[in-house]
């Protein structure tokens, strides 16, 4: 089952990172900002459980992701 949550994980990143690159070069700030959000967020899909709390709070999470966009999708 945890790998079939981790290659499913994997895919939606990927296919998040592909819309990342068209969305860029339309070069609309706003836009391209609420893409890396997503990718940030989608990236908590591979966390496990009792890691969750520590990488939410964690630096690198907050710097490309807004705190409040975390608390609502994990919470």
């Amino acid at each position: 089952m945890l790998n079939d949550n981790f290659a499913g994980a994997m895919l939606v990143i990927c296919d998040i990172n592909e819309y990342r690159k068209c969305v860029k070069e339309l070069n609309i700030p706003l836009i391209t900002q609420l893409f890396n959000t997503l990718h940030a967020l989608c990236n908590l899909l591979l966390v496990v459980p009792e890691n969750l709390k520590q990488v939410c709070n964690g630096e690198e999470l907050v710097s490309d992701c807004p705190l409040q966009a975390v608390y609502q999708y994990v919470y």
